[in-house]
Order: C-alpha cells, then structure tokens, then sequence
C-alpha cells in the first residue's frame, strides 16, 4: 500500500505541473490544439500511459487482460524496440518514471478464496531523465486538464475533438483519446489513443471558438457536447 501510495503522489505531481505556462497565469484558459506531425501507432495498443524517452523513443503501457505490455517504441518507426508482456491475470494501466525505474499501475486479480494478489511488477530501466510535467486527461472525453500542483484547482483545459473525429470520419474504428507524453528538451507534446493508428506532435493555442455550454460541463459530460463548427 506505501508503494501505490507513492506513486499517485508522483503520477499527481506529474500530471499538475504543465508545460504551457504557470498556475498563476493565463487562469482557466481554453486551449485549442494544432497538429504539427503525425506517426505512426500500432492500431491494436489499448493505450493506457505514454512518456517520453529521449532520443525518439516513446515507453507505452497498455492494457486489457492477456494483451498488457509495457514498451519502448521508436517514434519514427512506430517499431518496437523492447518489448514486456505482463501476466493474463494483469491489467495494465498509466505508467511514469520514478528515478530509474518505470513504474506501471495494474489491475491485480486476486485469489477468490483469500483475496490473496497474484503478483506485481516493477520495469527496471536506465540512465533516463525524470520530467515532472503535462496534465490530467478527462477520461471518456476529448479534453486535457491543467492542474495546479500548489492546490489541486483546474488553471486550463485543452480541446482535442478533431483527432478522434478526423480518425472516425477516415473510417478507423477507435476508442478514447488516451496518452500524453512531454519532451522537455525539444518541447514537444505528443498525444494518442486506445486502438489509435496515430501519434500526435500537437501545439497548443488559445481557443477562438464558440463553445455550446460551460468548459467544464462539457469536458465532464463528454465529446459529444463539442460545438461543431
């Protein structure tokens, strides 16, 4: 229980501190986004978590029971380069890094008997730089929420509508917008989704559109309150 306990202080701290602009600026600011590139991603990965590795790699958990992995992709190539399939009785979820290790949350089957849990794992892995930086993805949703670390209040939220969108309209069969990952160095923001063919290098700029209802009735609701237009 102290190890969960830490790493959803870390994964909290993590999400909070954002790369685009202090808490104390730009306050609830409404963000749209830009696509600037566009990768490749294995259409079968249920994405769980992203982070950036450096040198153009990106580690990717991803979940459903029999199909967890964790693993280091070749951003350019889409082409897998280290590869751990977790246990059938594991279901992957978010990964971050904590000094040198990658630490991925898991649903844990346990013994029905004594509720006894069959396992647990930790990915070793080294030399990789530790980035405290993104935000809070709004689960069923096609926004991003900025977080302020000092007090846990939302300073920004961002709009990613047209990604899932764009994807169905081209007839790729998708689930939820899932996966952010920040290059620091390069300051590069990178976002997916679960069953997602792509990666996507986004910028962000102030929303200009009109929004249907409140910024957060309509993130907490859903994509399908998006006003199209």
């Amino acid at each position: 229980m102290a190890k969960l306990i830490v790493f959803i202080t870390v994964l909290f701290s993590f999400l909070a501190a954002t790369s685009f602009g202090s808490s104390s600026e730009n306050c609830n600011e409404i963000y749209a986004i830009q696509v600037v590139n566009e990768f490749r991603h294995d259409p079968k990965a249920f994405t769980q978590g992203l982070l950036y590795g450096g040198n153009d790699t990106l580690f990717e958990s991803t979940g459903i029971n029999g199909l967890s992995t964790v693993r280091k992709v070749n951003l350019y190539t889409a082409q897998i380069e280290a590869l751990h399939k977790m246990d059938d009785a594991y279901f992957g979820e978010g990964l971050t890094l904590l000094g040198e290790s990658l630490r991925n949350l898991v649903i844990i089957c346990m013994m029905a008997g004594d509720l006894r849990p069959m396992g647990k794992y930790c990915l070793e892995v080294m030399d990789l730089p530790l980035y405290i930086k993104l935000t809070l993805k709004q689960w069923k949703s096609d926004c991003v929420v900025r977080i302020s670390p000092l007090d846990g209040t939302v300073t920004g939220w961002v709009l990613l509508p047209e990604l899932r969108e764009g994807l169905t309209r081209a007839g790729y069969d998708v689930d939820v917008l899932n996966g952010i990952a920040w290059d620091a160095e390069n300051n590069r923001i990178f976002v997916t989704g679960k069953l997602w063919p792509k990666v996507y290098q986004i910028k962000l700029h102030p929303n200009k559109k009109p929004l249907r209802l409140p910024i957060e009735e309509m993130c907490l609701r859903g994509p399908d309150d998006y006003v199209k237009v």
